[in-house]
């Protein structure tokens, strides 16, 4: 679902069925943005996020969780997360997000700044 999501609204997007393939396909890849479950199989989503950071400080990362409350926000934080997203999303708000965090154009609209800091998203 998220990858349709995302190749609808006009990203390219690299899958990858766990940590350890995420973090090469990061570092060959290069992405302007890495969008990380923090519950994946094996290595959990934060230490991927702390593995990315020893290679690619820069590299701004989104975090997805349907269990967030487990997770304290300022180890989140610490980590580097530019955005936390609780599950299930808001749709329109994660697409602004990643179009702001990479500079793209919002559909009929200017482009946007760099989203910085931790800002979690839960449901309403």
């Amino acid at each position: 679902m998220l990858v349709e999501l995302l190749t609808g609204a006009g990203f390219k997007c690299l899958e990858a069925r766990d940590a350890e393939e995420a973090l090469a396909l990061v570092e060959r890849e290069s992405p302007e943005l890495a969008i990380l479950d923090l519950a994946l199989p094996g290595m959990s989503g934060a230490e991927l996020a702390w593995r990315i950071r020893e290679k690619i400080p820069d590299l701004p990362l989104v975090a997805l969780s349907g269990k967030l409350k487990v997770w304290d926000p300022d180890d989140l934080k610490d980590l580097g997360f530019t955005r936390i997203f609780a599950k299930p999303m808001d749709c329109d708000e994660f697409l602004r997000v990643c179009r702001r965090i990479v500079g793209r154009q919002e559909p009929g609209g200017a482009a946007t700044g760099t989203s910085t800091g931790l800002d979690e998203t839960r449901p309403s």
